[in-house]
């Protein structure tokens, strides 16, 4: 994929995808593994309020995007359209990854490579 380094290439990302994960320190986006959402670092918008949440959400979590092994992720619930705006972390193994989204009470993970969502259950 494509570097995303824009508040504007993100939002347009989300959109069209139903979401969107980017490594704010490199601008890069991943190519696999499995992106696992952070407990406690959600918050759910909707789409007309997503630039200024998404700018608000980077702020108050610029510490945390800054590092290399973390990315901001965005994903729209197929069932209600809400926004979910997070810190996510990306894994390599895929029961790694749902144990930890149980674990964090996640609705769902994502499969990069297979571009899918994987419920978890919670």
């Amino acid at each position: 994929m494509r570097d995303m380094n824009t508040i504007d290439e993100i939002i347009e990302h989300t959109a069209i995808n139903g979401g969107a994960s980017i490594n704010l320190a490199s601008g890069s986006t991943p190519t696999g593994g499995y992106m696992v959402s952070r407990a406690g670092s959600e918050i759910i918008t909707e789409m007309p309020k997503l630039r200024g949440d998404l700018e608000q959400f980077v702020q108050a979590y610029q510490e945390e995007l800054d590092n290399s092994d973390t990315y901001l992720g965005t994903w729209i619930d197929p069932d209600t359209g809400l926004v979910y705006l997070d810190i996510s972390d990306n894994l390599d193994n895929l029961d790694t990854a749902v144990a930890l989204g149980v674990e964090r009470a996640q609705l769902a993970i994502y499969a990069v490579e297979q571009g899918e969502t994987i419920t978890c259950g919670s």
